[in-house]
């Protein structure tokens, strides 16, 4: 039902944005854990990747308009045609172009003319490496704090994952959502395996064993990271 869900609003949005936007949209991508099925309701968001002839101010308003159509947050990253092809993109980007390539996940929306950039792994890994030094500076602020807030919580959470799954990738592994992540990373590294479900329902029940699993888990990979 909740995968039903959200492959209805996935669905919908696409062809609400190919309709607003005609000529002027280029490519359409959902990532993430929506693009594997594996969303936790009143949790996971929608992430997409959109690629634009040109952006304007117009366009972003229009975006935002279809993305506020929906109880479920839309997480959107856009790119005009030259920074694309150019490759001024996230690692985020980076990653899922690869997976695409490598026929991992499906693209929702291609325009006839319009050619992808080609990502290689040697290439991947080395946007990795420098994404792994600015997320490691992120992560070591949370531990300056006296007490972190809930919202803190989440974010250290989302810190978490997303060094496993850098430190994954670099080393030539490719996880596409939190469960392969969390269960990769054990396997490969010797490492508690984190029950990020469990997680996640104590923290929206306000169950406060969930700062005590994170915290816990937090400090083990600082000190696996840094050993």
């Amino acid at each position: 039902m909740i995968k039903n869900k959200y492959s209805s609003i996935i669905y919908e949005y696409v062809q609400k944005v190919k309709s607003t936007f005609g000529n002027e949209l280029d490519m359409i991508l959902v990532i993430g854990s929506s693009c594997s099925g594996k969303v936790i309701e009143n949790w996971s968001d929608i992430d997409v990747i959109l690629v634009f002839e040109k952006i304007n101010c117009e366009i972003i308003e229009k975006l935002k308009c279809i993305s506020n159509l929906y109880d479920v947050k839309i997480g959107t990253t856009i790119y005009d045609k030259e920074e694309f092809y150019n490759k001024r993109i996230d690692p985020k980007t980076y990653y899922h172009l690869y997976l695409l390539q490598n026929n991992e996940i499906e693209i929702q929306y291609l325009k006839d003319t319009f050619c992808l950039p080609v990502i290689n792994s040697e290439e991947l890994k080395k946007v990795h490496q420098l994404y792994l030094n600015e997320r490691m500076h992120i992560f070591k602020r949370y531990f300056l704090y006296e007490n972190l807030t809930k919202q803190q919580i989440r974010d250290l959470y989302k810190s978490i994952y997303i060094l496993m799954k850098i430190i994954l990738i670099i080393d030539g592994y490719y996880p596409k959502n939190y469960e392969e992540v969390f269960k990769l990373y054990s396997e490969k590294y010797d490492f508690d395996l984190f029950d990020y479900e469990t997680f996640i329902h104590c923290f929206k029940e306000n169950n406060e064993d969930y700062k005590d699993q994170l915290l816990s888990s937090s400090k083990k990979l600082l000190k696996k990271l840094y050993n």
